[in-house]
């Protein structure tokens, strides 16, 4: 009887063994974090997928992907990011374990690496001194620039160096002492297989600062436009009407800004466009609105249809001038004249806005 029992005993030990190894996990996981080989960063929204499953993941904000309940054997991991080599790697899964599928992506190298953060540079008997910074867009290794078209009248310093990537470079850029008149000249940026164009114009002879007579040098100052109501995109930046008159069937209105900041704004934008109420606009008294076709916009000397980019000085007289063209005989003033400005990242201003309402034409 003991026999018996003891055979009992053992062939449930047995089976018990037998059950427990029959509980081990047959499947396997496989993780990893994708980084730049270059900066050792986490690479968030890489496309991994998995062969021969065809499962597929994205990474997260720190770089990690995974998946799970694998059967044991050899995987392939394909690893893709925008702006980036896609690389295969070969995991082994084991039953029951983690494999770890760590990837480093190559940067590719990017067509555009070269960037400029003005494209004219401006200069008045109060500033003969200014500085333009040169930028690698590119991800991956330095460039190596050179400036280039030099005129006699400026200094450059430095003309050539090299800028890492992500990095900026400051460049000098003054008028020679000697200098005393009008002069616009086109720099060249070399760099990377590229080139950028940057204008240069300097206007010696006048001093924009105390900006001459306020009718913008018409020589008269007699019109009043105190019926007029004339709105600021932002309180540091001072807007005023010189003149509303007009010319034959056109009407030349002309405004000054003041950048009463405390420093200079590095890209001061009007759009030009007129397409509606947000954005650009002119309406004449008799409801008429004008668009891009009928209006010519000059601002700081430079003129377009679309988009109107300058540096502005701070306390600098910047001179504007629009001119609406086909206005009708019984149009007496204009109603709304509002262009729409930004300064990029510089200022947050508190509106959108240049705006000028009612304003009577002579």
């Amino acid at each position: 009887m003991r026999k018996i029992y003891s055979l009992i005993v053992l062939f449930t030990i047995v089976l018990l063994s037998s059950c427990a190894k029959d509980e081990v996990n047959p499947f396997g996981n496989i993780y990893g974090v994708v980084v730049n080989s270059n900066t050792s960063e986490p690479i968030q929204g890489a496309r991994v997928t998995l062969t021969p499953t065809g499962k597929s993941t994205v990474t997260g904000n720190d770089g990690s992907y995974e998946f799970v309940d694998l059967e044991a054997g050899s995987y392939k991991v394909t690893v893709q990011a925008d702006g980036y080599s896609s690389t295969v790697k070969n995991v082994t899964v084991v039953a029951g374990e983690r494999a770890i599928g760590d990837v480093s992506l190559s940067a590719k190298p990017q067509n555009t690496k070269l960037g400029v953060d003005k494209d004219i540079v401006l200069f008045t008997k109060s500033i003969r001194t200014a500085t333009i910074n040169i930028k690698n867009l590119g991800n991956s290794g330095n460039i190596d620039w050179t400036i280039t078209n030099v005129p006699s009248w400026l200094t450059v310093s430095p003309e050539q160096g090299s800028t890492g990537v992500g990095k900026e470079t400051a460049v000098a850029l003054s008028l020679n002492s000697s200098f005393a008149d009008k002069g616009e000249h086109v720099i060249i940026v070399n760099a990377a297989g590229e080139s950028v164009s940057i204008k240069i114009s300097a206007d010696i002879t006048s001093d924009e600062e105390t900006g001459g007579n306020d009718d913008g040098g018409d020589g008269e100052t007699s019109d009043d436009y105190s019926s007029a109501t004339v709105a600021s995109c932002d309180p540091d930046i001072e807007l005023a009407i010189t003149s509303c008159k007009r010319s034959g069937s056109n009407v030349v209105f002309k405004f000054y800004v003041i950048n009463n900041k405390p420093e200079d704004i590095e890209g001061f934008s009007i759009f030009t466009e007129l397409t509606g109420d947000s954005d650009s606009q002119i309406i004449d008294s008799e409801g008429n609105p004008y668009r891009s076709s009928n209006v010519s916009i000059t601002f700081h000397g430079v003129s377009s249809s679309y988009h109107i980019g300058v540096q502005l000085p701070r306390s600098i007289k910047a001179q504007g001038e629009v001119i609406i063209k086909g206005v009708p005989d019984n149009v007496k003033n204009i109603s709304v004249l509002k262009l729409k400005v930004s300064c990029g990242y510089q200022y947050d201003f508190l509106n959108d806005f240049l705006d000028f309402r009612n304003v009577p034409i002579y």
